[in-house]
């Protein structure tokens, strides 16, 4: 009886095989040959699924924004506002040791996105979505009275994704001076700084009845 093949499961564990293949080795030691070996494959397999190494390059570099979406899901699709902004940050900040592999993976997708019009498409889909969250936790947060009511979520947005962007960059380059307890202050401090709302105007609940005697304490109800 002929073997039945998920083609579904197969095609995504090739491209997780690949994805940590160019964590480990880089996108240039990473070749059909080389996937092929790591999954006990014949060369020709891989091919069935990607024609070509560019075909599957993409659908790794795709899939890497989905693991991110789907740990967020996961996790934070629950939350709004301002636990929402993090519960999304943590799992795009290198923190953890998936995170950081998934940032070893997209320092090289970034420099193909620039010349490779398709890998850009990606980029350019992945880091859109990203930022419409980004405005609409922030928005949240706003109505919620969670940030300043002047804060001027475009721009915030942005920001935020430039910091968490260094922070891909920079603790693949330099672990050492960016543990995960210094990444987590980096992102309290823009926070505090940028989105927070000053705490004499965060939400607060409504005042207590005061009596018409003036008591302070409130009005019994019998």
């Amino acid at each position: 009886m002929p073997k039945i093949v998920d083609h579904a499961a197969r095609r995504e564990a090739i491209v997780e095989c690949t994805w940590r293949l160019i964590a480990r080795n880089g996108l240039d030691a990473t070749g059909m040959r080389e996937i092929a070996a790591e999954m006990g494959l014949a060369h020709g397999a891989i091919s069935h699924y990607f024609p070509t190494k560019d075909a599957l390059l993409l659908a790794s570099y795709q899939h890497v924004f989905q693991r991110t979406d789907l740990r967020f899901e996961a996790r934070g699709g629950h939350l709004t506002g301002l636990a929402a902004l993090r519960a999304l940050a943590s799992e795009m900040m290198p923190l953890g040791h998936e995170q950081r592999l998934e940032a070893r993976v997209v320092l090289p997708f970034w420099e193909r996105a620039l010349v490779a019009e398709d890998f850009a498409d990606v980029h350019e889909a992945g880091i859109g979505a990203v930022l419409a969250r980004f405005r609409l936790f922030m928005a949240q947060a706003v109505e919620a009275g969670e940030a300043r009511a002047d804060l001027d979520v475009p721009a915030t947005a942005l920001g935020l994704l430039s910091l968490i962007s260094g922070m891909q960059v920079l603790a693949v380059l330099n672990a050492g001076l960016y543990p995960e307890p210094a990444l987590t202050a980096m992102f309290d401090a823009f926070l505090e700084a940028e989105v927070v709302a000053p705490r004499a105007t965060r939400a607060a609940p409504p005042p207590r009845a005061r009596s018409s005697q003036g008591d302070s304490r409130g009005v019994r109800v019998r």
